[in-house]
């Protein structure tokens, strides 16, 4: 028995030393949030404008295109429940702050706890009150999946931030399509129709607004460009109830809204895929909110 049970740990030694140094790797890969994180952190002296939002923000809002020392610290999937957090914590920090863009787009009323983990572990964030011990135990099979960890493990590079934004070089024309704007539709559709947060989304961006606005800090609301092949697939009942709640919101407590999903403005050359910017897009939209906040004049 003694022979066989030495035989056995000898076997599953070579295993479990392997799993223990993926897990290691994992662990130590810089993710953007970290990168992110920090690079606010080293910048925090400066830092006037602020973007936040999901990826459509964090794709489409260049920092560098702003007459203002500018930051991006939006990420993909990211709901207005982290927006929020991320700005409360950060406000103490950012003495010279003015302005904190937020993106509301299709789904932005309905998305709640995504990607809870990161915001745990790079930012100290539990809004949903849980214990991550799957997480904790294993980053290979809880936090980024199997294909994604070997993916992480043999073709990571860090992508190249600036101010907190990497962008997108190109346009997939492959997948730039009617087909695919109504893949891309349907698969928010099924978030929103399944969600059960949107009343208290809602509030806690209405709670958001109100906390800036003690802070003499002034709130973009934007709602970025898609292309045709996604707008003409959405559905006019989410869109019109969106744009409801942004209205009231805005003659409320005198918001700037920007609305450019819609713009005719933008070609297939200026988005990556059908309802994101590449970085020659997000150039121009950048553009067009600096635009925007150089002629706005808010009254508290």
């Amino acid at each position: 028995m003694k022979a066989f049970l030495n035989k056995l740990a000898l076997f599953i030694l070579p295993f479990l030393l392997l799993f223990l140094f993926i897990e290691y790797r994992l662990r130590t890969i810089k993710s953007s949030y970290e990168i992110k994180r920090d690079g606010l952190v080293a910048l925090q002296d400066s830092i006037q404008i602020l973007a936040v939002g999901n990826s459509h923000a964090g794709n489409g809002i260049d920092p560098m295109c702003f007459k203002l020392p500018a930051y991006n610290l939006a990420f993909g999937s990211q709901s207005i429940l982290y927006d929020k957090q991320l700005v409360l914590k950060y406000i103490p920090m950012l003495k010279k702050l003015k302005y904190v863009i937020i993106s509301i787009d299709y789904p932005s009323l309905y998305w709640g706890y995504e990607r809870e983990f990161f915001y745990y572990r790079y930012f100290g964030f539990n809004v949903n009150k849980r214990n991550f011990w799957k997480e904790r135990f294993s980053f290979f099979f809880n936090v980024y999946s199997p294909q994604v960890s070997l993916k992480y493990l043999f073709n990571h590079e860090n992508a190249k931030h600036t101010h907190g934004w990497a962008g997108q070089e190109s346009t997939d024309f492959l997948h730039l399509s009617e087909a695919a704007g109504k893949d891309r539709v349907a698969q928010l559709n099924n978030d929103i129709n399944h969600s059960k947060l949107h009343d208290f989304i809602s509030s806690e961006l209405e709670s958001l607004i109100v906390v800036l606005k003690q802070n003499k800090i002034t709130p973009i609301l934007i709602t970025s460009p898609c292309s045709k092949y996604f707008n003409n697939n959405l559905d006019k009942k989410i869109v019109d109830a969106n744009l409801s709640f942004i209205h009231q919101l805005q003659a409320k407590y005198n918001l700037i809204y920007f609305d450019a999903q819609h713009s005719s403005s933008f070609s297939d050359a200026d988005f990556f895929n059908v309802d994101h910017l590449n970085k020659q897009g997000a150039i121009k939209f950048s553009k067009q909110i600096d635009s925007v906040i150089s002629n706005s004049e808010v009254k508290y």
